[in-house]
């Protein structure tokens, strides 16, 4: 059984996804119904709200951008 590890290089919905058919594997390994995903993305967020901060910016090419801002790079 893999574990899921948050990847701070890829999006918030990417680790969701990443997440939903990890946890859904387990939940099937051990009988269990696996969560649908509304279900699965409350708990998703419960664990993982605080890596949902986002900016938006602009990139080398002039065109705006969402990205990621980690707690780490919110107090430099």
């Amino acid at each position: 059984m893999r574990e899921f590890k948050y990847d701070n290089n890829k999006t918030y919905e990417q680790n969701f996804s990443m997440w939903f058919v990890l946890n859904s594997e387990e939940r099937e390994e051990f009988n269990q119904a696996p969560y649908s995903l509304e279900k699965g993305g409350q708990v998703f967020h419960a664990m993982f709200k605080d890596k949902l901060s986002h900016s938006i910016r602009v990139n080398a090419k002039g065109v705006l951008e969402e990205v990621l801002v980690l707690e780490d790079e919110k107090t430099e």
